[in-house]
């Protein structure tokens, strides 16, 4: 038997490559539509019925659309929140919900740091400024980052 599977998450789309020959070793036809970055409630619920498992990304999954989903057994979310898929209403029709921790841990971590230097240098104050033409304005002072100790709590 042949599986389909949709695949929503657009990271996932776009670093497929790797993963085409387990997903054809193991039967399962992948189909990766055009999304920018999220697929609405009424856009999944036209596509839905044809699939028997999903890789979502940030797509509202709500019961309107496991309605439609007739064939589908599986959702696993490529990332770690699943608030964005209605549970209850999967469980009640049989489909099994997943995740996948640790997925973005690396760009987490990236992000975090993008902040402490935006923040200890108050880069977003001298953006806006610059952006308004206040160069002159814009000589915000933040602080260095040398010598100091930083700490990261509930990340």
């Amino acid at each position: 038997m042949k599986w389909k599977v949709l695949i929503t998450c657009p990271h996932l789309q776009r670093t497929i490559d790797p993963y085409r020959e387990y997903f054809k070793e193991r039967n399962i036809e992948i189909h990766l539509p055009k999304i920018s970055q999220k697929y609405s409630e009424g856009e999944l619920s036209e596509i839905i019925h044809d699939y028997d498992g999903m890789i979502a990304g940030d797509d509202e999954i709500t019961a309107n659309v496991l309605k439609n989903a007739k064939k589908l057994r599986v959702i696993s979310k490529w990332g770690v929140g699943i608030d964005g898929i209605d549970v209850e209403a999967a469980k009640k029709i049989g489909i099994a919900v997943y995740n996948t921790p640790n997925v973005f841990g690396d760009e987490v971590a990236d992000v975090v740091m993008g902040y402490i230097i935006l923040l200890a240098r108050k880069l977003h104050l001298v953006d806006q400024e610059v952006r308004k033409g206040k160069w002159d304005d814009a000589q915000i002072r933040g602080i260095s980052l040398k010598g100091k100790t930083i700490g990261i709590i509930g990340v």
